[in-house]
């Protein structure tokens, strides 16, 4: 089938509607009372996880969202308040104050150099010339082929 599965549940909704009305016509066939009460509830039950991948989704969404709100909220508490209440302790527990500010130092991540840099977008850019020529020549040689083909 090639249904929408937004419009699954609609579409049995509407088979099952169908087929209550048309109940007694149905009978010789065993589609009793209970198979379609049977078939109603499947069919919400189906409707509940269909929603549920997206839920999951929005859910993961909100959470991500929450996390960079508490982050900031996070930073100015200890900027704001940590930090000024920190201050105090440099005369009397120097040792304490050092470890805090390094604890608190941002880590500066490794940098690639300029050169290692330069070297690997070249190399990237010449597999890509590379590759080109390869694709021209391909042509160029079947191009070549179907003209000896038509001659001969």
């Amino acid at each position: 089938m090639k249904v929408p599965q937004g419009k699954l549940v609609e579409r049995s909704k509407g088979i099952l509607a169908l087929a209550q009305e048309n109940r007694v016509a149905l009978k010789p066939f065993g589609t009793t009372d209970e198979v379609l009460t049977q078939l109603e509830s499947a069919i919400a039950e189906f409707g509940a996880k269909l929603a549920l991948p997206r839920d999951v989704i929005n859910r993961r969404k909100t959470l991500t969202s929450l996390v960079a709100t508490e982050i900031k909220t996070l930073c100015t508490l200890l900027r704001e308040e940590l930090d000024p209440l920190i201050r105090q302790f440099e005369a009397t527990h120097p040792t304490f104050y050092a470890d805090y500010h390094n604890a608190r130092a941002l880590v500066d991540l490794p940098v690639i150099p300029l050169a290692k840099r330069q070297a690997s977008r070249k190399a990237a850019a010449d597999k890509k010339a590379a590759k080109a020529k390869a694709k021209v020549d391909r042509k160029a040689a079947s191009a070549g082929n179907g003209a000896v083909a038509l001659i001969g």
